[in-house]
C-alpha cells in the first residue's frame, strides 16, 4: 500500500490506498502496518475496498466531513473523515490516480453556505406573520377558525396549540421572542456566508 491514514487518531479507523484500490474500515493501524511491511498481506480482508477502475466521480465538500465516491450507474461509496487535513490529503492522493480526469474546484454559493439559516428566517417570518394576523384579528379566547356561519376556537394539534400560545402571549414577550429568533438566524446566516467554502469534484467518466 502506498499510503495509510489513521482516521482522526482512532486506533482502528483506517483509510488506505494502493495502486488499484482505496480501502476503508476498522483495523489496528500498527497491525496493518506490520503486516504490510512483512508482506504477509496485500489486500486485508478486514477492510472494504473500492477499485479505482470503478470510480466515476469523487466529491469533496468543505461543509461535509466525508468523501463521496460515485461508481456504477447510481451507486455511492462514502466514508467519514472529520479532519480537514486528512480529507484533503486523501482527495489529492485519489486525484493523482487520474491525471487525465476533469477536476472542478468551485466556490460554494451564498445559498449553499447559508441555506439552512435562510430557511429558518423564512420559517420564522411565516410564523410571525400568521401569529400577528391572529393577534390583530378580533378574538377573545384562543385562535378562531371559521366553520360555516359559526366561529369557534379549537386546537387540533401541536401547530394549533403553538399558535394559540403565541397569540395569547403578552405583546412585549411576543415581540421580544421574534427579535431574538431573527437575531440568532440572521447572525448564523452572516457567519455561514462569510466563510469561504469550496466544492471539489473529480469527474473520471
Amino acid at each position: 500500500m502506498n499510503k495509510i491514514w489513521r482516521i482522526d487518531e482512532s486506533k482502528t479507523a483506517i483509510v488506505a490506498i494502493d495502486e488499484d484500490n482505496i480501502y476503508t474500515g476498522e483495523m489496528i493501524y500498527e497491525e496493518l502496518n506490520a503486516a504490510i511491511l512483512d508482506e504477509r498481506i496485500e489486500k486485508p480482508d478486514e477492510l472494504n475496498s473500492m477499485p479505482f477502475s470503478y470510480m466515476r466521480q469523487v466529491i469533496l465538500r468543505d461543509d461535509q466531513e466525508r468523501i463521496i465516491i460515485k461508481h456504477g450507474k447510481k451507486s455511492t461509496f462514502a466514508f467519514q473523515v472529520s479532519s480537514n487535513k486528512q480529507r484533503s490529503e486523501i482527495y489529492q492522493e485519489i486525484k493523482l490516480r487520474f491525471p487525465k480526469a476533469k477536476t472542478i474546484d468551485r466556490k460554494a454559493s451564498i445559498m449553499e453556505k447559508g441555506g439552512k439559516p435562510f430557511a429558518a428566517i423564512i420559517a420564522i417570518s411565516i410564523v410571525f406573520t400568521v401569529s400577528l394576523f391572529f393577534r390583530l384579528s378580533d378574538y377573545s379566547d384562543g385562535i378562531y377558525f371559521a366553520e360555516g356561519s359559526q366561529v369557534t376556537a379549537r386546537a387540533d394539534g401541536v401547530a394549533d396549540s403553538f399558535l394559540i400560545m403565541l397569540v395569547g402571549m403578552d405583546a412585549s414577550y411576543f415581540i421580544g421572542l421574534f427579535i431574538v429568533l431573527y437575531v440568532l438566524s440572521i447572525g448564523a446566516f452572516i457567519l455561514k456566508v462569510k466563510v469561504d467554502r469550496f466544492n471539489k469534484r473529480i469527474i473520471i467518466k
